[in-house]
């Protein structure tokens, strides 16, 4: 069996049409692995089987970002699952410009809920035709991408179910999110202790 070395280190795969085992670097390199292998025996790489190769389990391949802003209140917050496996949360200013202040791993009971959570979603069937009442709060912006590739962004007003569901599933992961920054500080020295007065 002839092997190829690319200088990394990386699970093995086989290419059953070439008896070729090639080593690669998760999802990118099998990704190349496809086209390659498809290139050799002349096939056509299909788009959605390219994307599939690049989708993590633990999301089901789904992404979604929701802002939610309260202009009378001055207060905005973002939630989100990337289709990586993390789960992402900021505040402020940070939030009303999509920016992600505080990131974890997505739990594995979590991610499975998340998929639930998608797979009934009609986002992923479509924009929503009512997208709530004139000047409502809050103003939601909706970030959807599916397996696919395809993208979805929308605007809702006002309370929406769905986009309180998928916060109550993401904010308990952030609860503790100030202790935990504050906890990767480094710690200061100890104080310098006083010093022992010379009795006269």
């Amino acid at each position: 069996m002839v092997q190829k070395t690319w200088g990394v280190k990386s699970q093995s795969i086989y290419l059953r049409s070439t008896g070729w085992k090639l080593p690669v670097v998760q999802c990118a390199a099998r990704v190349l692995i496809l086209a390659v292998g498809c290139a050799w025996n002349g096939c056509t790489v299909d788009a959605t089987e390219l994307e599939r190769h690049r989708v993590v389990a633990d999301t089901g391949g789904f992404s979604l970002r929701v802002i939610i802003s309260r202009a009378s209140t001055m207060q905005h917050e973002l939630f989100q699952v990337s289709r990586q496996g993390n789960a992402g949360y900021s505040g402020g200013m940070a939030a009303v410009n999509g920016e992600v202040t505080f990131q974890q791993e997505l739990p594995e009971t979590v991610a499975i809920q998340f998929r639930e959570f998608m797979g009934r979603c009609p986002w992923v069937q479509g924009k929503p035709s009512d997208c709530g009442p004139d000047k409502a709060e809050p103003v939601t912006t909706v970030t959807v991408r599916l397996p696919s590739g395809i993208e979805r962004v929308f605007t809702l007003r006002g309370e929406q179910p769905l986009v309180d569901e998928f916060v109550q599933l993401i904010r308990p992961l952030f609860v503790n999110r100030h202790e935990r920054l504050l906890n990767k500080l480094p710690e200061g020295s100890e104080p310098p202790k006083p010093k022992a007065q010379s009795t006269p």
